[in-house]
């Protein structure tokens, strides 16, 4: 079996609101690149890769297709089974720039189900928790309007929360106050700071709610050096986020005590190869996981659910809602929300999706022999 073709197309994903978060930073739309890998067998494997904007992670729409361009026409001829040979194609075509590879390495781990018949959580190894606990946003806001949020998702029976903070100081102790009592028995919530913070403001903020049991603190700051500041000032557990993108940095993060919990998102890493490779290292060290992507896409959904069911339920605290805040669907057989979880139904082969071909439009470039 081999790549014949890699056609992208480009797809426009409207926000229902504009999300807004540390930093002043603000989204109302995602730009996302959709990629077909076809072999010369007629299988077809679908990925994608929706950076959250221009502002978040070293990512941009733009840097996707643009790296599409380079390591396209190096694919043409690969067995797309072949995971390790693809990534590194992928590696010695083109340095760094993992969020492209994402595309490539999801759509070849979609043929490889396809073609042993098996859900990509089965070639992870196997379906070991069925329903995943839903980790659910609220943007930054006042304290009365983030509580409202709060209590608003709660009625629609979520009970882990994300809330965005990391702003002005006097602000955040407000809001992280009032939210840390608006939860009620069995809610948590995780206060993101998406880096906003310097190591002197995040103490301030979370000393102020040092005695809190219910409240997870995420990425306070910028830099794996001023979060490490962080961790030694607080006994809130701690979740990295954007500083740790590969085995190198979870070690490290590890020998330093860094961290509590990795917060792994799988475009940011490179993909599903790379991802696992994280994910099964944090499962031997004792280190919780979330799993989520940057995007909002029923692909992105399928690939964490994916890795979130072939995960250890001791492992992994959450992922993120893969349904919120998308407008429309291109595909069916989506994962299912209820209850505060998310899950899969079935064990259709590869991502499990179908997709309605005819609504991507033409391909903005096509690589083939």
């Amino acid at each position: 079996m081999r790549i014949a073709t890699i056609r992208v197309y480009r797809r426009d994903m409207p926000l229902p609101f504009v999300y807004r978060w540390s930093g002043g930073r603000s989204l109302g739309a995602l730009d996302s690149t959709l990629v077909e890998v076809e072999t010369d067998t007629g299988l077809i494997g679908t990925g994608d890769s929706c950076p959250w904007g221009n502002q978040y992670v070293p990512a941009f729409a733009g840097g996707v297709r643009a790296g599409l361009d380079e390591i396209g026409p190096a694919l043409i001829g690969a067995d797309p089974r072949c995971l390790a040979d693809i990534n590194r194609r992928m590696d010695e075509t083109l340095y760094g720039h993992p969020y492209v590879k994402h595309a490539v390495d999801v759509a070849c781990w979609d043929i490889l189900g396809q073609h042993t018949d098996m859900p990509i959580h089965d070639l992870l190894g196997g379906r070991l928790i069925e329903r995943v606990r839903a980790r659910i946003g609220t943007p930054s806001g006042s304290p009365g309007e983030m509580v409202a949020q709060l209590r608003e998702r709660a009625k629609q029976g979520y009970f882990h929360f994300s809330l965005k903070v990391g702003d002005e100081v006097e602000l955040d102790i407000e809001r992280l106050r009032a939210l840390a009592d608006a939860l009620g028995p069995g809610q948590t919530m995780v206060a993101d700071a998406n880096g906003g913070w310097q190591p002197h403001e995040a103490v301030r903020v979370l000393g102020s709610v040092a005695g809190a049991t219910n409240i997870y603190v995420e990425q306070p700051c910028r830099t794996y050096e001023e979060c490490l500041q962080v961790r030694r000032a607080t006994a809130l557990p701690m979740i990295l986020d954007e500083c740790i993108v590969d085995v190198d940095d979870l070690l490290r993060a590890h020998a330093d005590k860094a961290l509590d919990i990795l917060n792994i998102k799988i475009p940011r890493v490179g993909g599903i190869t790379r991802c696992r490779q994280i994910r099964d290292l944090c499962v031997s060290l004792g280190i919780g996981v979330y799993l989520m992507d940057t995007g909002n896409t029923e692909i992105a959904g399928a690939v964490t659910m994916h890795m979130a069911h072939s995960t250890p339920s001791r492992s992994i605290l959450g992922v993120w809602d893969p349904n919120d805040w998308r407008q429309e669907d291109i595909a069916t057989d989506i994962p299912v929300a209820g209850d505060g979880h998310v899950w899969i139904e079935g064990s259709r082969p590869g991502l499990g999706l179908t997709f309605d071909r005819k609504r991507l439009g033409e391909p903005v470039a096509v690589y083939q022999g």
